[in-house]
């Protein structure tokens, strides 16, 4: 395109926009304008905003979301108690079994090694000679 053409082509726009700027602000001013551009989009909003009543098919993905965001809170304590019970330790109970069952152990092994060493040394039996039975 030329030159000439491209700045009569401008003219000519620039002839036609400032009329009609002119005119819609003779009609009516710029406050007017934002006044009814807010009430038009009050009245969108409005239109938009239609909603069906509540009843129980259509709550509960709510009910289900609400149930989630439970099942989430309680499997977070559960895994704060554990990491809680992990970074303790041995609680004092565990530790009063633990020695309980290694001392009955111990004592059980002396047991049976007075009674390994009393057969060894010959000395009196265990039972008397009356609560033998001879099976011969």
């Amino acid at each position: 395109m030329s030159a000439v053409r491209k700045n009569a082509i401008s003219i000519l726009a620039l002839l036609i926009a400032v009329p009609t700027l002119v005119y819609s602000l003779s009609v009516s001013t710029p406050r007017d304008y934002a006044l009814s551009a807010g009430s038009m989009l009050g009245a969108a909003a409005a239109s938009v905003s239609a909603s069906v009543a509540e009843n129980p098919d259509n709550t509960l993905a709510a009910q289900f979301a609400a149930e989630q965001v439970r099942l989430d809170q309680q499997k977070a304590d559960i895994a704060a108690m554990n990491s809680d019970q992990i970074k303790k330790g041995i609680s004092l109970g565990e530790m009063l079994g633990a020695s309980s069952f290694f001392i009955s152990i111990i004592l059980l092994i002396l047991v049976a090694l007075n009674f390994y060493y009393d057969s060894k040394r010959g000395g009196s039996p265990m039972l008397p000679r009356k609560f033998f039975v001879d099976l011969r």
